[in-house]
């Protein structure tokens, strides 16, 4: 996906997630870093265009990973759309990098309280649909 590749949701959950394509493309993280480049504060402060390196070491590297794959891009995302106008297609990138933001918390956490544990039947249950939903994703992927 680094190197100017694009994921095509399934249209089912882009129907169950009203979103507004089914473009994953990094090409629409560049913008956010185009935009947030000569800031003070950055909305994202550890994506750069490194994070989005082709390099072939850098490709490997978990962090470069989690900086995209992270909250804070797919708020700077949001934040582009309903503050600077731009294409609203950009909402589906960013619903797709929190999406495996969270997923990525869920299958590395060790703490109890956000990990598959029983302490909570409600968080347990939120964790385990969501697992649900993200296998349906994977298997629907092109």
């Amino acid at each position: 996906m680094v190197s100017g590749h694009m994921i095509y949701l399934p249209e089912s959950v882009v129907t169950e997630n009203q979103l507004p394509s089914s473009t994953v493309s990094l090409d629409q993280g560049k913008q956010l870093i185009a935009f947030q480049k000569d800031m003070p504060l950055k909305i994202a402060p550890h994506l750069s265009s490194k994070t989005l390196s082709t390099n072939e070491f850098d490709k490997m590297k978990v962090s470069n990973a989690m900086h995209l794959f992270s909250h804070a891009a797919g708020s700077g995302l949001k934040y582009l759309v309903e503050q600077e106008r731009v294409n609203k297609e950009l909402l589906t990138t960013s619903w797709f990098l929190e999406t495996m933001n969270r997923w990525f918390d869920l299958v590395c956490s060790r703490h109890p309280v956000t990990a598959f544990s029983y302490l909570d039947g409600k968080q347990h249950k939120s964790a385990v649909d969501f697992m649900h939903k993200i296998i349906n994703l994977f298997r629907g992927l092109n």
